[in-house]
């Protein structure tokens, strides 16, 4: 194999060489994993910074247990549980979103903090728009593409409402239809 030298800083190498010793690796052969994965995620058209932004999605997710379920199917089974016991499911939305909201809470402390989270990770969300606003204690959160009922896009809202209260809003209005929500919101008085 050919042999080639390279230039890192000493902390890293010290973290490297740490990381060698616990695994039983060589610190080659690390870097001829990370320098595999840095080449499929260019094949995939995918950044470095962006590779590490999926490393921490599927870190929250595995936070709050979810696994990846097909949109459609998910919908379906939004609709069937709807039917079934809808307060108790709306009920479990909410507490799901407020479950997340405190999660994400650690990577984006503030509300404003979430709005330039939710930006940087936009691309990873599974909706066709997701903005944010915050001005003079008022958010105003508006996604669409989520789901394709009304089931859906209430069970939407009511996530998006537990997020809210985890950062101390209370919801002030909502508007849904098929695959689009539309929350407003103010900071609760303390």
């Amino acid at each position: 194999m050919p042999r080639l030298n390279i230039s890192v800083k000493n902390e890293l190498i010290r973290a490297l060489e740490e990381d060698a010793e616990k695994k039983g690796k060589t610190i080659s052969s690390i870097l001829s994993e990370a320098a595999t994965l840095y080449m499929e995620a260019e094949k995939s058209g995918l950044r470095t910074g962006d590779v590490l932004k999926v490393f921490r999605v599927i870190e929250i997710m595995g936070e709050i247990n979810a696994v990846p379920v097909p949109s459609i199917l998910l919908d379906s089974m939004i609709k069937l549980s709807l039917k079934d016991s809808e307060n108790e499911v709306v009920e479990r939305w909410f507490e799901r979103g407020q479950v997340l909201g405190n999660i994400l809470k650690s990577y984006a402390r503030t509300f404003s903090d979430l709005s330039d989270f939710v930006s940087e990770y936009r691309f990873l969300l599974p909706t066709d728009m997701f903005d944010i606003e915050l001005e003079n204690g008022k958010a105003r959160i508006v996604l669409s593409g989520v789901g394709y009922s009304m089931e859906a896009a209430r069970c939407t809202s009511e996530g998006l409402k537990g997020i809210l209260s985890a950062y101390g809003f209370e919801v002030e209005d909502v508007e849904t239809s098929e695959g689009f929500v539309k929350i407003m919101a103010k900071e609760k008085s303390e």
